[in-house]
């Protein structure tokens, strides 16, 4: 592990915001909140904006898509939705901008500091484990309010996701970066240790098919060879003895009706779709739609990936989201086609499908801790495309000039 985050006083501006980004994930969730706007203030105020955000590629959808949402809040009077738009709205802001800042070193040392604030949410995790450990309760009581080992993160299973992409990001050091690996092992056991105690069901998907991109895009077949087995075995003792995974996974005996509820909240959503189909009512629109509705499942969002945006923002604002979605991952194919030795894409990939899969059946993005996280994940981009810049040129400047 580079340590040099651990002991240097004179960190430039850029570093401040990565790292104070990255700290920010595992704080409690209204501290995130204001450490995002904070660093969004400065970004919109204190840099030049054209350069450090809106000389992307398609960062103009970035202010469209929150004025749209925005205005249908507005006339909805959705008011979670208003300020959840105002919020994304930095974060994407603050997103480009750690995408223009970022360089290889940074990133790393940013992945490093990710590994090690991880450690104090796992902590009070624990924490809560021994101040609770005699209480009979469900880790959902049907409140969230009343939720127990899910440290500061209004839900266990943000924080298992969370964790599970913590065990991607050690996995990333160990097997493409090659670092020290009693130190990551470490991490990782602690992360799941977490994710265990959150009993997050879906998380251990999340690890297992964000590990298995991982070693697949880093040609470690070896290595994927032996998680498959692991998982045709696990797969196997699941059939044979399922009482023993009870143990292992207590939540799975309740799965069926997980799904059950899934059920309901997606009939209900696909209702709720039709009555608003070109804009719907802002963020979090079932939670409002909802709220006090007796044939409705009380949550707080669609728990689907292709349901939640065409219920919250309509067919109109899905395509603005989705066109910012597409042209963000055609510059991170591009860097993976441009660089064949591309190792930060190799962690984009795999914690992009890890969260995909998730988000089938539950929204783990839609909250402000995950998707900071995500946010300086994708800002490794950055660190790419200077490469690419750096060694393209003088190409560059000779096809101009023919042009």
């Amino acid at each position: 592990m580079n340590n040099k985050i651990l002991r240097r006083a004179d960190l430039s501006v850029d570093e401040n915001v990565v790292f104070l980004s990255v700290i920010s994930i595992f704080l409690p969730y209204y501290l995130t909140i204001l450490t995002i706007a904070f660093l969004g203030f400065y970004v919109l105020f204190k840099t030049d904006i054209k350069k450090t955000v809106f000389s992307h590629m398609g960062s103009w959808l970035v202010p469209l898509f929150s004025v749209v949402t925005l205005i249908t809040a507005i006339c909805y009077k959705n008011t979670l939705g208003f300020f959840c738009s105002l919020l994304f709205f930095v974060l994407f802001i603050l997103s480009f901008y750690l995408r223009t800042i970022m360089t290889n070193e940074l990133f790393e040392k940013a992945l490093d500091l990710v590994c090690v604030t991880s450690v104090f949410a796992s902590a009070v995790v624990l924490l809560e484990k021994l101040i609770y450990i005699s209480a009979n309760y469900h880790r959902c009581c049907g409140d969230f309010f009343n939720n127990y080992y899910f440290s500061f993160y209004f839900h266990p299973n943000y924080l298992g996701s969370l964790m599970a992409a913590v065990i991607l990001v050690c996995a990333y050091k160990v097997v493409v970066k090659k670092n020290d690996k009693k130190y990551y092992y470490a991490i990782a056991a602690l992360s799941a240790m977490t994710v265990f105690f959150t009993e997050s069901m879906f998380a251990w998907i999340e690890v297992l098919v964000g590990l298995s991109i991982l070693l697949l895009l880093a040609r470690r077949h070896q290595l994927l060879s032996i998680l498959f087995i692991m998982v045709a075995f696990a797969a196997a003792l699941l059939y044979t003895a399922p009482e023993l995974f009870e143990k292992i996974l207590p939540r799975i005996i309740h799965a069926d009706g997980t799904f059950d509820n899934r059920v309901l909240i997606w009939d209900f959503t696909i209702d709720a779709i039709r009555k608003t189909p070109l804009f719907g009512r802002g963020f979090f629109t079932y939670y409002q739609v909802s709220a006090g509705n007796p044939s409705a499942y009380q949550t707080t969002h669609a728990h689907n990936i292709f349901l939640e945006p065409l219920l919250s923002f309509g067919i109109i604002g899905s395509l603005i989201l989705f066109a910012m979605i597409f042209i963000l991952f055609y510059r991170v194919v591009l860097c993976k086609n441009l660089l064949r030795k591309s190792q930060i894409t190799i962690l984009i990939f795999s914690i992009t499908a890890a969260i995909l899969i998730h988000s089938i059946i539950d929204m783990t993005m839609l909250w402000v801790q995950t998707a900071m996280l995500y946010c300086i994940i994708m800002g490794g981009i950055g660190a790419d495309e200077q490469k690419i810049k750096s060694i393209f040129k003088d190409r560059f400047k000779k096809i101009n000039k023919v042009i």
